[in-house]
C-alpha cells in the first residue's frame, strides 16, 4: 500500500500584540491511500509561542515587547515551532503514527 499525507496549514506565523507576540502554527495532516484516496490516519497539530512581560510593571512589558518584535523581524522561529508541532502529533502515543520498520529509538 502506498500512502500520502496532505497537509491543510489552518494558521502559521507571529502576531502582534499590545504587550506581546504569539508564534502560531496549527495545521490538519492527513494520511490517504495513494490509489483511492481513503483516509488513513487524522491530526491536528498545535504548537503556539508566546513572548512575557518578565516582571517589570508596565515600562518592562512595553520594552519586552519591542525587543521581541525585533527579533522577531530578525529571527524567524516558526519553522522550529511546526517541526515541534508535528513531531508532537506524529510520535504521540496515544493519537499519533505507529512506528514503522526502521525506527529504532521508539518502544511500544
Amino acid at each position: 500500500m502506498e500512502a500520502a499525507c496532505d497537509t491543510n496549514i489552518r494558521q502559521c506565523g507571529q502576531k502582534y500584540q499590545l504587550l506581546s507576540s504569539v508564534i502560531v502554527v496549527d495545521s490538519e495532516l492527513k494520511l490517504v491511500d495513494a490509489r483511492t484516496g481513503a483516509p488513513l490516519w487524522t491530526g491536528v497539530a498545535f504548537a503556539q509561542q508566546s513572548s512575557s512581560d518578565g516582571g517589570g510593571g508596565l515600562a518592562g512589558a512595553l520594552i519586552g515587547a519591542v525587543v521581541s518584535q525585533i527579533v522577531g523581524s530578525i529571527v524567524d522561529n516558526t519553522p522550529k515551532l511546526s517541526t515541534m508541532a508535528n513531531t508532537n502529533l506524529v510520535r504521540n502515543p496515544n493519537q499519533g503514527l505507529l512506528p514503522g520498520p526502521y525506527q529504532e529509538d521508539v518502544a511500544l
